[in-house]
């Protein structure tokens, strides 16, 4: 094939270093993606065992919300660290910590403030609190549930692949 008149280079010659270069990076990146999306679908039935726990946890947190039920309230605490530390394991081997302290903070927060309120009336900045928590942990269940939050860390992961590969000079 001729480019501009001229062969790119004949059969007997050899592309020059840089295309070489190139060729590596390239092949570098599709191993790195291979490997990496193979990484994240063993993070998918980690996710689904959240997802269902958590949504399951939520819906009688509603319930129990509507009547104020503090002591099933600081339950849903204990049912949300025994999530975390059931999970966690998994969560280890695929390096997303950030989950697992996301769930268990919530529920040593929610079971704390629990325990405060017993001693005490509930006032409306607890409710708002549970409230609160109650509306976080439904955000990262529905970004689980429509699959949103796995694509956002396989973005994350990739960017962080493309940022550790070392680009021919």
């Amino acid at each position: 094939m001729l480019i501009g008149g001229k062969r790119p280079f004949s059969s007997n010659e050899r592309p020059d270093s840089f295309d070489l270069s190139l060729l590596r990076v390239i092949f570098k990146r599709l191993a790195i993606i291979h490997i990496m999306k193979s990484a994240m679908e063993r993070f998918l039935p980690i996710l689904n065992t959240i997802q269902t726990r958590l949504r399951d946890i939520l819906t009688r947190n509603e319930r129990y919300m509507l009547s104020w039920d503090i002591a099933k309230l600081r339950d849903i605490g204990e049912d949300l660290v025994e999530l975390a530390r059931d999970v966690y394991p998994q969560l280890i081997q695929v390096e997303h910590r950030i989950l697992y302290l996301s769930i268990k903070e919530a529920g040593l927060g929610i079971r704390d403030r629990a325990t405060t309120v017993q001693k005490r009336s509930l006032e409306e900045s607890d409710k708002e609190y549970f409230k609160n928590v109650h509306e976080a942990l439904g955000n990262i269940c529905g970004k689980i549930e429509t699959d949103e939050y796995y694509k956002a860390l396989l973005a994350v992961a990739a960017k962080r692949e493309e940022e550790n590969l070392v680009t021919p000079r």
